[in-house]
């Protein structure tokens, strides 16, 4: 009986853990709403490419370096690229390139 027991409770744990790693690897490859083609489409953030205009709203990561086309009221953590603590804000406008700098 407590080897039956034994070999129940390793199988359960073992089920559980197995679930821990597929949710893991959902969050580690977030979807992203991207416009392709002109159609809305929902695809994995690694499938980004040139051109995909990607739409964000409350509470989305941004998942690549993008230029923004229409902004209102948008705040970006960044906390993990600067140690800044506070939100930054971003808008649409495009800054002028200062003397000396490369072109972005």
């Amino acid at each position: 009986i407590i080897v039956f027991l034994n070999a129940l409770l390793a199988a359960l744990t073992e089920d559980s853990a197995n679930g821990a790693l597929d949710a893991l690897s959902a969050l580690s490859s977030p979807i992203s709403t991207v416009i392709r083609d002109g159609e809305e489409q929902e695809i994995p953030s690694s499938d980004i490419v040139r051109g995909d205009i990607i739409v964000l709203t409350t509470g989305d990561v941004v998942p690549a370096d993008a230029r923004l086309i229409v902004a209102t009221d948008l705040k970006v953590n960044e906390m993990l690229l600067t140690g800044e603590s506070e939100d930054v804000n971003k808008t649409s406008k495009v800054k002028k390139k200062k003397e000396g700098q490369p072109e972005k």
